[in-house]
């Protein structure tokens, strides 16, 4: 199972704003909304973190029924981990890198390549993250 589908299992019907709007893309929550959300309950995940992974897993299996929904949802999730403004954790890029991966591994073909050049763009944060997660696993 993916990072988005088991975080998305620990959500149940959460309301959380979001702040960052990606055109037709499913909304990045800010490394600010995260912050706060933390410091206002340490102890469990951000809302706001279950929630996209909510969103992006609904999109995940989507993606595995059609390659057009999975180039849609790999370009959403190369925005995710190239956030060019600083504005998304990396918390969520190494998510957003990990699904990446995840296509890849589902249409080798289309994403091989896509997702090497993004994997190579990706901060040392967010891969260090993502080395640590797969750790776990």
């Amino acid at each position: 199972t993916s990072i988005s589908s088991d975080l998305a299992e620990k959500s149940s019907n959460i309301q959380t704003p979001v702040t960052q709007q990606t055109d037709s893309h499913t909304d990045i929550p800010s490394q600010d909304d995260i912050r706060a959300q933390i410091e206002e309950d340490p102890h469990h995940t951000p809302p706001a973190m279950l929630e996209y992974a909510e969103s992006i897993g609904g999109k995940m299996e989507s993606a595995m029924e059609s390659p057009q929904a999975a180039e849609e949802l790999f370009s959403e999730l190369t925005h995710c981990v190239l956030d060019s403004a600083g504005k998304t954790s990396v918390s969520i890029q190494a998510l957003c890198l990990s699904d990446a991966e995840e296509l890849k591994d589902m249409y080798p073909q289309n994403f091989n390549e896509k997702y090497s050049d993004l994997s190579e763009k990706a901060s040392d944060e967010v891969k260090k993250l993502l080395g640590a997660v797969k750790d776990l696993e």
